[in-house]
Parts: structure tokens; sequence; C-alpha cells
């Protein structure tokens, strides 16, 4: 058993959130047999199966409502994946989340803008199915069902072996074994303590990550103006232990994309220079910016996404359409637990989100501009 305390010398113990609790605590003896029923929107039964769950997450377990993973087991319900294709992947889940918001527990549109309209780029995604939770058939909320990052997502969507995989979220090892810890290690000591504007090395540095995956999660990180709890936290990376000879089996390092705060992709965040914010947090992606062919893909790509995937356009068809489905669900959902169904602040974060979007690309021009690195 896995119990999660804070101590005095913890930076998160002010934070309340983060006080000792028993949904702090994690691990499989925390987990609960439960049974699972999913409907559609005409109320057709889509999975009714037997499963464990546990709360899910950080800092937002302490927040209402809670996020809670769905576990298929055969102790449970005699498989280890769930029988409904929930996403119509044509990929059978052993995992799935109930997904209040994170962070972003109130009004739960973060995540969802930035995972739904990203996923043509070169960094995991997870899909999203807005949905209204019964708990024991009193109502919850508002929640998303989404994917869940581990062994089994990365074999499904890159069908490479489960065995395989390795993965580091937060500078942990996730998935794999202890001594797999030193290949991320490893990875970054060369990039980090070699210069990378001599070409032979950026090559390396190629070879061991997959530089179309870095850079557009790089890019679309800094173009959404994330940056305080990121990257020194709040990311993940996996690869494969050996090369199998598959397109992603090939032992290449590839970024996933979770947990977007309520600070990004806001208004008090659109004049912020997330670039050079980065360039001075982060010891690999500035060692990589001083090499020109990277500088010069990087903003390519960066100026990419603020035209085609954030476009104003773009995004004022998204956020309508949310908006117009949404309101009422979050609105009841609020009411819920907050008493409150906060249609005002609906309304002013839904602009304050359109707001950065029509005026965030100019300031990521300017900040390619402005950001000449000196090596």
């Amino acid at each position: 058993m896995k119990e999660v305390f804070c101590t005095e010398d913890n930076e998160h113990r002010q934070l309340w959130q983060w006080w000792d609790s028993n949904y702090s605590n994690r691990g499989n003896e925390w987990e609960r047999e439960a049974k699972v029923a999913i409907f559609d929107e005409n109320k057709e039964l889509l999975l009714s199966e037997e499963c464990g769950i546990r709360i899910q997450g950080g800092g937002s377990r302490g927040k209402l409502p809670k996020s809670v993973g769905c576990y298929a087991r055969e102790t449970y319900g005699g498989s280890r994946k769930f029988t409904c294709d929930l996403f119509e992947s044509g990929i059978k889940l052993h995992k799935f989340v109930f997904f209040s918001g994170g962070d972003d527990n109130i009004f739960k549109l973060r995540d969802y803008v930035v995972n739904m309209m990203c996923q043509e780029l070169a960094f995991s995604t997870m899909d999203f199915i807005p949905c209204a939770v019964f708990l024991d058939g009193e109502y919850w909320g508002l929640y998303y069902i989404t994917e869940n990052y581990n062994s089994d997502y990365i074999s499904d969507h890159f069908l490479v072996k489960k065995d395989n995989v390795i993965m580091m979220k937060n500078w942990e090892m996730a998935e794999g074994r202890e001594e797999d810890s030193e290949l991320f290690k490893e990875m970054r000591e060369f990039i980090t303590g070699n210069d990378m504007k001599i070409e032979k090395n950026y090559e390396k540095a190629c070879e061991l990550i997959d530089m179309e995956s870095y850079i557009d999660y790089y890019a679309t990180q800094i173009y959404i103006a994330r940056w305080n709890d990121w990257p020194s936290s709040n990311w993940a990376a996996w690869r494969t232990r050996e090369n199998d000879g598959s397109t992603y089996g090939d032992c290449k390092w590839r970024w996933m994309m979770f947990d977007v705060n309520p600070r990004s992709i806001s208004s008090d965040q659109e004049e912020v220079d997330t670039l050079s914010v980065i360039l001075q947090s982060d010891e690999m992606f500035h060692s990589l910016y001083l090499n020109d062919t990277f500088r010069a893909k990087f903003a390519e790509r960066i100026l990419y996404i603020g035209n085609e995937i954030f476009s104003p356009d773009r995004c004022e068809e998204f956020l309508y359409e949310w908006e117009t489905k949404m309101r009422e669900p979050v609105s009841i959902s609020n009411r819920r637990f907050y008493n409150d169904r906060k249609e005002e602040e609906f309304n002013a974060y839904v602009e304050e989100i359109r707001r950065f979007f029509y005026g965030r690309y100019e300031v990521v021009w300017n900040s390619l501009a402005n950001n000449v690195v000196d090596g």
C-alpha cells in the first residue's frame, strides 16, 4: 500500500488540495470493485461491466468533482480489456478515466480544446467524450470519458509490444523497469552536455528523440502560454526499449500532452513571452535551440500551429460548438457542487479563451524575432 503524505519541507504543504487525506492514497490496495454502465446519447447501453476504480490525479484530487480511473481486470470481469470500443478507434481499452477537468474543474475546457484540436500533430493526445456521471444513482456532475497514458495506450496506438514500452512521467518511471530511467537520463545528458551547433551532435540527438514530436510538443505548449507548472512537471515521454524494426519501435523518445492547467490559454498570459521563459528554464530545449536547423523547424511549426491549428476562425468554430453543447451541462454540474450555475463566469471564461487565440499569434511572431540565442 502506498500512502501519500505531505511533509513540512514539501513545497505543496501550503496548498490545501495537497493536505493529507484518504483520497490522496494511491496503488492497487486503494482500488475498489465497482460496476460501470455507459449509455450513448440515445440511451442505448454501450457497456456494463465489473471493474476496478480509483481516484485519479495530482492536486486535483482535492477538488470537486474528482476524476476516477476505471480498470478492466480478469479478477473482476474476466478480461483485462473492456468489451466496448468506446472511442470507435478499433481499440478496446484496459483503462479509461472519468475526467473531471483537473485543475480546470469548474468549466472543463482547456484540456479538451488542446487535445481535440491538436490530434494531427506529432505528439500523443487523448480522445474525450462528454458525459454525465451518476454514482450509485446520484447525479455526480459533468465529466469527460478519456483515454489514459500507459503501456496499453502506447501499444494500441503505436503498434509496439507493451512489454517493450518505457514511459517517463514527471521525472519518474511510469512504465518499464527502474533501470530504464537511465536511458532518459543519458539522452538528456548528451543533449545538454554537447554543443548542438555542431551538426554531428545534432544528428545524434535526432537519433535519440523523434524531433518532430519534440518540436510540435514544445511549440504547442509555448503557443498556449504554458509555463508555470511545465516543463518542470506535467510532462510524459515514451520510447521502446529495443528496436523492433517498426515505425515507432525505433527507440526514439516521443512526447505526450496532458494536464493543461487553468493559467494556460488565458488573457493574462496572452502577452507572455513563453519562449523566453522556457529558454531560461529548460536546459535541454535551450541546447537544441542553438542549432540552426532546429530553430528554423521550430519557428515553422509554431507559426503553422498559430495559422492552422489555433487560427482564430478555427478556434471560433470550435468554441461556438462547445459553448452551444456544454453551457447547460456545465451549469447543472456547477449547481450540483457549488450551488451556483456560474453562468456569468462561464461567459467570461469562454470569452477569455477566445481573446487569447485572437491575440496570441502576433505575440509569438514577435517572440521568435526577439529570442536570438547567443551560444
